[in-house]
């Protein structure tokens, strides 16, 4: 579905307001805007979400139970990522920003690193109400570090669609790629297109949560991949073409090490829920009060 032409002016005017606004927001992580590349992906830093928190504590979350307490642990710090480092930001991985450690680290997920009785993940966002709309391609990538190339632990996904309440299904994609970092170690490149969320062009996300999986998780679809069924029905999970032979085996296959969230498209702002009608009214876009995300 095409963008409408309100629709389409209302966020080119929503964006331009904000740029002036960005440049002095305190507290934002970003360096100035930088690109850098890392295997087949190119991204910009200054794209890059610069807030996270844990998910566990026992909550519900898009009708999956988390396990009770938080991720505490992380990756050692992950050398030549991105290839070329010169001026890259560390603090915007998710192991500096959630506040597990300082530097290039990837979050253990989930805590303990047992996947099999344990799910935890781990929320990115952007500040100032800023997000990105489904855009031509792959949308964003999530770096997960791993010991070698065949050593795939997935996660599965959920994106808030924002100018509503609403969250994406759970989704589960394969990865097809992996760039070393040192010896035989690297990491895995998962890539999400939020047209396979749901969601339209004309739709934009302001929140993305990610977690392990766990051995009973199934994907609706026969392909393996897609949106995820946790009621025991579905069909078994498809590891992908780097994983020896396609299919999620043993105990050590769900406990990813996320380290970095790129975005591929562009910052714009995300309207809330009421926020077109506040503008109309004169009211202010920024006067709403913030979702909740469960």
């Amino acid at each position: 579905m095409k963008t409408t032409a309100f629709r389409t002016h209302l966020r080119t005017l929503l964006a331009l307001g904000t740029l002036g606004y960005l440049a002095g927001v305190a507290g934002q992580a970003h360096a100035i805007s930088s690109t850098y590349s890392f295997g087949s992906v190119t991204f910009d830093q200054a794209l890059t979400p610069d807030r996270a928190k844990l998910l566990g504590n026992g909550e519900t979350l898009g009708g999956v139970s988390f396990s009770p307490l938080l991720p505490n642990g992380t990756t050692s710090a992950i050398p030549n990522f991105p290839a070329s480092s010169s001026g890259f930001n560390t603090a915007l991985s998710l192991g500096d920003l959630t506040d597990l450690n300082t530097g290039l680290r990837g979050v253990n997920l989930p805590r303990g690193d047992n996947g099999s009785t344990t799910r935890h993940g781990i929320e990115v966002s952007w500040a100032s109400g800023l997000g990105i709309f489904n855009g031509s391609g792959d949308d964003f990538v999530i770096f997960e570090s791993a010991s070698t190339q065949a050593g795939v632990e997935g996660m599965m996904v959920r994106v808030h669609i924002g100018g509503t309440e609403n969250w994406s299904d759970w989704h589960y994609f394969a990865t097809s790629e992996f760039g070393g970092t040192t010896g035989n170690e690297g990491l895995h490149i998962y890539k999400y297109d939020l047209s396979n969320f749901g969601l339209t062009e004309s739709q934009g996300v302001d929140y993305i949560q990610f977690a392990n999986l766990m051995p009973n998780d199934k994907a609706v679809d026969s392909s393996g991949q897609g949106r995820l069924a946790f009621d025991g029905s579905g069909f078994a999970l498809n590891a992908g073409v780097l994983d020896g032979d396609g299919v999620y085996t043993g105990t050590t296959v769900y406990d990813p090490d996320p380290v970095y969230v790129a975005s591929l498209q562009n910052l714009a702002v995300v309207p809330e829920p009421t926020s077109i009608a506040l503008l109309i009214g004169g009211l202010g876009l920024f006067g709403c009060a913030r979702r909740k995300r469960e």
